[in-house]
């Protein structure tokens, strides 16, 4: 049986991407569990969110956020993802496997919709990022096992 994974969004007046990030989701969650974490949206981000998952209110401030989605979350693993990431199919397949292969968590690569150039250098940067340091930001997603999560207490709650 596979494992149940938990995909953690961050929302906050999120109203004008939303509903096309979540409905093209839909054939990547099946199964899987999505927790959208609203920090006080005053623009319709809420109703449309509560169409496609589970809602959780939290205070302001993404880490706040994450922890709080992780903390209403079932999965066995935890995937975060920004409002406007989008997965490719046969992306939480690959969570399972990466993990399942003994890595500890890790991230998607980037590919940002849009022709300027300035987009390829931002996504190379990222993907050298990810794939050499092994560090990911939000931007590429982050999934890791909810046992992983709780060992290390959580995201950080640091102001940027």
């Amino acid at each position: 049986m596979s494992p149940k994974i938990s995909i953690i969004i961050p929302i906050l007046n999120e109203a004008k991407i939303l509903e096309q990030t979540l409905s093209e989701l839909q054939s990547e969650l099946g199964s899987h569990e999505l927790i959208i974490v609203d920090g006080g949206s005053t623009d319709g981000s809420v109703p449309i969110a509560e169409k496609y998952g589970k809602v959780v209110t939290s205070v302001r401030g993404r880490a706040k956020q994450l922890n709080a989605g992780a903390a209403a979350a079932s999965g066995d693993i935890l995937t975060f993802l920004h409002a406007d990431i989008w997965l490719e199919s046969g992306a939480l397949a690959a969570v399972e496997t990466a993990l399942s292969s003994g890595y500890v968590g890790g991230g998607f690569r980037q590919k940002i919709d849009g022709k300027n150039i300035l987009y390829r250098a931002i996504e190379i940067a990222g993907n050298i990022r990810g794939k050499y340091l092994k560090v990911f930001y939000g931007d590429s997603g982050i999934f890791l096992t909810r046992a992983d999560f709780e060992k290390i207490g959580g995201l950080p709650e640091i102001p940027i």
